[in-house]
Protein backbone atom coordinates (compact mmCIF):
# COMPACT_ATOMS: atom_id res chain seq x y z
CA UNK A 1 0.00 0.00 0.00
CA UNK A 2 1.96 3.55 -1.40
CA UNK A 3 2.41 5.77 1.72
CA UNK A 4 -0.36 8.35 3.41
CA UNK A 5 2.57 10.81 3.66
CA UNK A 6 1.80 11.72 -0.46
CA UNK A 7 -0.89 13.59 -1.86
CA UNK A 8 -4.16 11.98 -3.31
CA UNK A 9 -2.75 12.64 -6.56
CA UNK A 10 0.32 11.59 -6.51
CA UNK A 11 -0.80 8.59 -4.84
CA UNK A 12 -2.74 8.05 -7.81
CA UNK A 13 0.03 8.99 -9.95
CA UNK A 14 2.13 6.02 -8.36
CA UNK A 15 -0.31 3.66 -8.65
CA UNK A 16 -0.21 3.82 -12.48
CA UNK A 17 3.66 4.34 -12.33
CA UNK A 18 4.33 1.24 -10.49
CA UNK A 19 1.88 -0.83 -12.14
CA UNK A 20 3.40 0.57 -15.65
CA UNK A 21 6.80 0.04 -14.43
CA UNK A 22 6.79 -3.97 -13.10
CA UNK A 23 5.32 -5.13 -16.57
CA UNK A 24 8.07 -2.72 -18.49
CA UNK A 25 10.30 -5.25 -15.95
CA UNK A 26 9.10 -8.00 -17.27
CA UNK A 27 9.58 -7.28 -20.55
CA UNK A 28 12.90 -6.03 -20.36
CA UNK A 29 13.58 -8.91 -17.95
CA UNK A 30 12.56 -11.52 -20.60
CA UNK A 31 14.43 -9.45 -23.73
CA UNK A 32 17.22 -7.15 -22.70
CA UNK A 33 19.85 -9.99 -20.89
CA UNK A 34 19.36 -12.32 -24.20
CA UNK A 35 19.47 -10.36 -26.90
CA UNK A 36 23.45 -11.47 -27.28
CA UNK A 37 22.39 -15.31 -26.43
CA UNK A 38 20.15 -15.21 -29.43
CA UNK A 39 22.22 -13.73 -31.48
CA UNK A 40 25.24 -16.17 -30.98
CA UNK A 41 23.62 -18.82 -30.08
CA UNK A 42 20.54 -19.54 -32.15
CA UNK A 43 21.13 -16.96 -35.02
CA UNK A 44 24.73 -17.65 -35.58
CA UNK A 45 25.72 -13.76 -35.81
CA UNK A 46 29.17 -12.39 -36.38
CA UNK A 47 31.35 -10.38 -34.29
CA UNK A 48 30.16 -7.16 -36.20
CA UNK A 49 26.71 -8.02 -35.94
CA UNK A 50 27.53 -8.64 -31.78
CA UNK A 51 29.24 -4.86 -32.22
CA UNK A 52 26.41 -3.43 -34.07
CA UNK A 53 23.77 -4.67 -31.53
CA UNK A 54 25.63 -3.49 -28.57
CA UNK A 55 26.45 0.26 -30.00
CA UNK A 56 23.25 0.79 -31.26
CA UNK A 57 21.48 2.04 -27.60
CA UNK A 58 24.23 4.31 -27.71
CA UNK A 59 23.94 5.68 -30.88
CA UNK A 60 20.34 5.85 -30.55
CA UNK A 61 20.65 8.06 -27.35
CA UNK A 62 22.56 10.88 -29.07
CA UNK A 63 19.10 11.30 -31.10
CA UNK A 64 17.30 11.74 -27.41
CA UNK A 65 18.21 16.29 -28.00
CA UNK A 66 16.59 15.50 -31.63
CA UNK A 67 13.53 13.87 -29.78
CA UNK A 68 13.46 16.69 -27.18
CA UNK A 69 13.06 19.16 -29.99
CA UNK A 70 10.65 17.66 -31.74
CA UNK A 71 8.41 17.66 -28.69
CA UNK A 72 9.69 21.22 -26.96
CA UNK A 73 6.07 23.34 -26.58
CA UNK A 74 3.75 20.08 -27.31
CA UNK A 75 2.41 17.61 -24.45
CA UNK A 76 5.56 15.04 -23.01
CA UNK A 77 2.75 12.18 -22.29
CA UNK A 78 2.13 11.40 -26.08
CA UNK A 79 6.29 11.13 -26.44
CA UNK A 80 6.26 9.18 -23.33
CA UNK A 81 3.25 6.48 -24.44
CA UNK A 82 3.99 6.28 -28.54
CA UNK A 83 7.40 6.12 -29.11
CA UNK A 84 7.53 3.44 -26.31
CA UNK A 85 4.92 1.49 -28.09
CA UNK A 86 6.14 0.92 -30.60
CA UNK A 87 10.04 0.59 -29.25
CA UNK A 88 8.41 -2.66 -27.84
CA UNK A 89 5.83 -3.55 -30.41
CA UNK A 90 9.19 -4.13 -32.67
CA UNK A 91 9.73 -6.96 -30.91
CA UNK A 92 6.42 -8.72 -32.18
CA UNK A 93 8.03 -9.78 -35.60
CA UNK A 94 10.91 -11.58 -33.44
CA UNK A 95 8.80 -14.84 -34.93
CA UNK A 96 9.44 -14.01 -37.92
CA UNK A 97 13.01 -13.20 -38.03
CA UNK A 98 15.23 -15.10 -40.00
CA UNK A 99 18.61 -13.81 -40.00
CA UNK A 100 20.89 -12.02 -37.42
CA UNK A 101 20.42 -8.95 -39.49
CA UNK A 102 17.28 -8.54 -39.25
CA UNK A 103 17.34 -9.62 -35.62
CA UNK A 104 19.51 -6.78 -35.21
CA UNK A 105 17.43 -4.24 -37.34
CA UNK A 106 14.77 -5.11 -34.73
CA UNK A 107 17.10 -3.91 -31.92
CA UNK A 108 18.34 -1.27 -33.67
CA UNK A 109 14.32 0.22 -34.05
CA UNK A 110 13.36 -0.29 -30.38
CA UNK A 111 17.08 1.78 -29.13
CA UNK A 112 15.45 4.38 -32.01
CA UNK A 113 11.95 4.61 -30.61
CA UNK A 114 13.29 3.96 -27.48
CA UNK A 115 15.44 7.15 -27.33
CA UNK A 116 12.34 9.50 -27.28
CA UNK A 117 11.09 8.22 -23.88
CA UNK A 118 13.76 9.74 -21.99
CA UNK A 119 13.02 13.34 -22.53
CA UNK A 120 9.40 12.83 -22.22
CA UNK A 121 9.64 10.90 -18.95
CA UNK A 122 11.48 13.60 -17.45
CA UNK A 123 9.14 16.01 -18.50
CA UNK A 124 6.30 13.80 -17.22
CA UNK A 125 8.18 13.33 -13.84
CA UNK A 126 8.78 16.93 -13.11
CA UNK A 127 4.55 17.77 -13.92
CA UNK A 128 3.10 14.98 -12.37
CA UNK A 129 5.16 14.83 -9.01
CA UNK A 130 5.49 18.02 -6.68
CA UNK A 131 8.78 18.54 -5.88
CA UNK A 132 8.78 17.80 -2.54
CA UNK A 133 7.63 14.39 -2.73
CA UNK A 134 9.37 13.77 -6.25
CA UNK A 135 12.33 11.76 -4.79
CA UNK A 136 10.47 9.56 -2.60
CA UNK A 137 8.14 8.94 -5.48
CA UNK A 138 10.90 8.02 -8.18
CA UNK A 139 12.59 5.98 -5.00
CA UNK A 140 9.62 4.17 -4.40
CA UNK A 141 8.76 3.54 -8.13
CA UNK A 142 12.66 2.21 -8.63
CA UNK A 143 12.23 0.45 -5.93
CA UNK A 144 9.47 -1.52 -7.33
CA UNK A 145 10.91 -2.54 -10.37
CA UNK A 146 14.14 -3.33 -9.26
CA UNK A 147 12.52 -5.77 -7.03
CA UNK A 148 10.50 -7.52 -9.50
CA UNK A 149 13.81 -7.63 -11.88
CA UNK A 150 16.16 -9.04 -9.22
CA UNK A 151 12.91 -11.87 -8.15
CA UNK A 152 12.88 -12.27 -12.33
CA UNK A 153 16.06 -12.84 -13.52
CA UNK A 154 16.65 -16.95 -12.49
CA UNK A 155 13.29 -17.76 -13.82
CA UNK A 156 13.83 -15.95 -16.78
CA UNK A 157 16.88 -17.86 -17.70
CA UNK A 158 15.31 -21.26 -16.80
CA UNK A 159 12.01 -20.21 -19.20
CA UNK A 160 14.21 -19.66 -22.12
CA UNK A 161 15.59 -23.52 -21.71
CA UNK A 162 12.33 -24.87 -22.10
CA UNK A 163 10.85 -21.97 -24.41
CA UNK A 164 11.56 -21.23 -27.78
CA UNK A 165 12.60 -17.41 -27.82
CA UNK A 166 10.30 -16.19 -30.34
CA UNK A 167 7.44 -16.45 -28.27
CA UNK A 168 8.96 -15.57 -25.04
CA UNK A 169 9.50 -12.33 -26.98
CA UNK A 170 6.10 -12.03 -28.48
CA UNK A 171 4.92 -12.38 -25.24
CA UNK A 172 6.62 -9.32 -23.62
CA UNK A 173 6.18 -7.22 -26.55
CA UNK A 174 2.86 -7.53 -25.09
CA UNK A 175 3.67 -6.80 -21.47
CA UNK A 176 5.87 -3.92 -22.29
CA UNK A 177 3.31 -2.16 -24.48
CA UNK A 178 1.01 -3.04 -22.22
CA UNK A 179 3.28 -0.69 -20.05
CA UNK A 180 3.47 2.25 -21.86
CA UNK A 181 -0.78 2.30 -23.13
CA UNK A 182 -0.97 2.01 -18.79
CA UNK A 183 0.77 5.52 -18.81
CA UNK A 184 -1.84 6.97 -20.68
CA UNK A 185 -3.99 7.11 -17.45
CA UNK A 186 -1.50 9.68 -15.84
CA UNK A 187 -3.07 13.12 -15.35
CA UNK A 188 -0.44 15.36 -16.57
CA UNK A 189 -0.48 19.48 -16.12
CA UNK A 190 -1.22 20.99 -19.17
CA UNK A 191 1.02 24.20 -19.31
CA UNK A 192 -0.62 27.53 -20.45
CA UNK A 193 1.21 29.75 -22.71
CA UNK A 194 2.22 32.23 -20.00
CA UNK A 195 3.37 29.33 -17.50
CA UNK A 196 5.47 27.84 -20.19
CA UNK A 197 7.41 31.00 -20.93
CA UNK A 198 8.35 31.42 -17.13
CA UNK A 199 9.44 28.26 -16.78
CA UNK A 200 6.54 26.85 -14.06
CA UNK A 201 5.11 24.07 -14.43
CA UNK A 202 1.48 24.76 -13.29
CA UNK A 203 -1.19 22.22 -10.89
CA UNK A 204 -3.93 22.05 -13.70
CA UNK A 205 -6.89 19.88 -13.45
CA UNK A 206 -6.63 19.65 -17.58
CA UNK A 207 -4.40 16.91 -18.66
CA UNK A 208 -3.15 15.79 -22.09
CA UNK A 209 -2.08 12.21 -23.09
Amino acid sequence: MIGSRFSPETRRALRIDISATLLFTVFAGLTGPFLGLILRRELGATPLQLAVMSSAGGACLLLSLLWARASHGRPPLPYLVWPGFVARGVFLLVPFVSSSWSFVGLVVARDFFGAAVAPAQAAVVERVYPRAQRARALGLVRMAGAALGIGLALPAGHLFDRIGYRWIFFAAALLGMAASLRLRRLAVPVIEARDCQSGRWPLSSKSAS
